[in-house]
């Protein structure tokens, strides 16, 4: 199991030393300097919406407002190029983690469930393959 962790730590820095993985912490870096603002009230917004949510829910007095705040928080900091960029490029890796999982998974065995494009786990047939 010990050499299984040490390849995936391999593949950990090989992923963290591609173009991709710097540019989204590169990306990280600009968004906490120069949105700083912006991520606190986005931050302030889904604190008091989860209150409100724990607190009532929908039938709270504040729902309301406090999802529109949270909306037009979200708006105002999720319309900023850099973070538009920071998002594509997270997607991106994920991705890559997933077709890497996908093919571990089909070299191994058919068998085994593997996410899908969305990454969740596809349903494989159920009985048993031992003759397979």
């Amino acid at each position: 199991m010990t050499e299984y962790l040490m390849k995936a730590y391999d593949i950990s820095d090989e992923i963290k030393n591609s173009d991709n993985y710097k540019k989204l912490i590169e990306a990280l870096k600009i968004i906490e300097v120069k949105y700083q603002p912006l991520v606190d009230d986005f931050n302030l917004a889904k604190e008091k919406y989860y209150t409100v949510l724990s607190e009532g829910g929908k039938y709270h007095p504040d729902y309301l407002e406090t999802v529109k705040k949270l909306g037009f928080a979200k708006k105002a900091l999720y319309e900023k190029q850099e973070v538009t960029d920071y998002f594509k490029l997270e997607q991106e890796i994920q991705k890559t983690l997933n077709e890497f999982t996908i093919q571990i998974t089909e070299i191994v065995s058919n068998y085994i469930k593997k996410p899908n494009e969305l990454g969740l786990l596809k349903e494989k047939g159920g009985g048993c393959h031992a003759n397979k």
